[in-house]
């Protein structure tokens, strides 16, 4: 028993050497998370690159040295070597110093071709061929909805790491950390990127949450059934936590009010008639808006013009705000409903929307669905050009009297529901905020998750406690999302 372990320490000792001593080069994409992205992909598939060399037509500047610098020495625990290399694929000359510079060190080399043209992955890819050098190309599911986003913000189940040398799957196989005592706070960004590579360090395609503990627990279970879909299964039996998971079903695009893109297509043409879009109180606590605005976008509706149409009452930001009672602790119909009314402020501030300003005095508090109607009439005329969006079948008709309405049909989520694993992250982030003291199990790694109201309101962080270990990754994934947000700034 001694020996063969004495041989495993050897053997990843050898493997370890050998991956150092890769070469990774890969072209330097105008979107440089891309490039980026596909390199900590690599490594999260045991690659182990010495040198970095990027490949690119216009000089990029050193940001981008340096960024992939942090990542890889944050990862890897090594310092690496980056270079940029001017690349032409149509400059003979350019391609042959390429290849005895780089490429005729043989499979030493890995060359990435995701990234950049067509041309580009051509050229490279039969270059790299006549040399021997590994090849690979990352194929991404839902690459139009997923395909641009920071790293780990894209479910790993919807990522093909392809061996282009074998034409099969490479592994995930992703490197050691150390221990972290720090404490652990994810924003909803950094909580999805954190979910979602647990599942590379687990191997698992099912996170088990437990919900209420230790008083009132339910269980649900979220299970991979194919790339990009799994099946939510739940056993609960309380009234509360059962309307916290449809609210979060419905806040993370799980499930999807079943008229939403009939709503949406009205919604484009009403828009470009100029029509002001004004969101009931429930629509923004459930993020409607949210499903609204990706879903207009493919009638021709850009986000900012969408974004620009709507009109927040004062109405409805004065029973947003009262949230004043929230608590951390405890699941009851009182406190949900202060949650969701805290979430729907930080909806209505996504939206790029400041405090409205009453149109008189008497709607300086008012708060009501009499007072909405009123407040309409006072902003807009008794012919407003406006179409109102509710969740509530009594509000919509009477508003029908003075204006258009749109009326949200909202399911409830059920037992055996399919939904994308985009979500699943999102769900369990609000599920944390709506009914505290959440439990995540994936594999071997447990996760609580609580909310401290203070750090929610001040940053909109959760807090996540779970080994050291664990929490490294955590910490690691929230500094990847830092240096990679610098990249995409302008």
């Amino acid at each position: 028993m001694f020996l063969i372990s004495i041989l495993l320490i050897l053997a990843m000792q050898f493997s370890e050497t050998k991956n150092r001593e890769e070469l990774w080069i890969s072209v330097l994409s105008p979107r440089a998370i891309v490039t980026v992205n596909c390199l900590l992909t690599d490594i999260m598939t045991g690659k182990r690159p010495k040198q970095v060399v990027l490949l690119s037509e216009i000089d990029s500047g050193q940001s981008i040295v340096k960024a992939v610098s942090e990542l890889c020495k944050l990862w890897l625990n090594y310092d690496v070597t980056v270079e940029m290399f001017k690349f032409n694929p149509l400059d003979e000359e350019i391609l042959d110093r390429l290849e005895k510079t780089y490429l005729n060190q043989g499979d030493k080399v890995l060359v990435n071709i995701t990234p950049g043209r067509k041309i580009d992955a051509l050229r490279l890819y039969a270059m790299a061929r006549r040399h021997g050098c590994s090849i690979r190309y990352h194929y991404l599911i839902y690459e139009s909805l997923l395909g641009y986003r920071p790293f780990a913000l894209a479910p790993f189940d919807t990522i093909i790491p392809l061996n282009l040398n074998t034409w099969k799957p490479s592994n995930w196989n992703p490197p050691q950390v150390g221990a972290d005592k720090s404490p652990v706070r994810l924003n909803l960004e950094e909580a999805c990127a954190f979910i979602n590579i647990l599942s590379v360090y687990t191997r698992s395609r099912s996170i088990q949450m437990r919900v209420g503990e230790p008083f009132t627990t339910a269980e649900i279970t979220f299970n991979v059934i194919k790339s990009g879909i799994a099946k939510i299964s739940h056993e609960i039996n309380n009234r509360e936590i059962m309307e916290a998971l449809n609210s979060a079903c419905i806040m993370s695009e799980a499930i999807e009010p079943e008229n939403i893109d009939e709503i949406a297509k009205e919604l484009a043409k009403l828009i470009r008639s100029g029509y002001e879009i004004i969101p009931d109180t429930n629509t923004l606590m459930d993020r409607i808006t949210s499903q609204l605005e990706r879903k207009i976008s493919a009638y021709g509706i850009r986000t900012d013009t969408f974004r620009e149409s709507i009109t927040i009452l004062r109405v409805v930001y004065n029973e947003l705000s009262q949230f004043e009672r929230m608590s951390d602790r405890g699941i009851n119909e009182d406190q949900i409903r202060l949650r969701k009314r805290f979430l729907g402020l930080r909806e209505m501030q996504r939206l790029g929307k400041g405090i409205p300003e009453p149109p008189s005095e008497k709607f300086t508090r008012a708060r009501g669905d009499d007072m909405l109607i009123e407040e309409i009439k006072a902003r807009l005329g008794r012919k407003p050009k406006a179409v109102l969006i509710t969740e509530d079948m009594g509000l919509s008709r009477r508003a029908k009297l003075l204006l258009d309405t749109k009326l949200i049909e909202t399911p409830d989520v059920k037992k055996n529901s399919t939904i994308p694993t985009d979500a699943i992250p999102k769900i369990i982030y609000f599920m944390t905020i709506l009914a505290p003291n959440v439990v995540i199990k994936t594999g071997n790694i447990e996760v609580k998750l609580k909310f401290s109201k203070r750090e929610l309101i001040e940053r909109d962080e959760i807090r996540a406690y779970t080994d050291p270990k664990t929490a490294a990754i955590a910490n690691k994934i929230k500094k990847t999302l830092e240096i990679e947000k610098e990249l995409l700034r302008p």
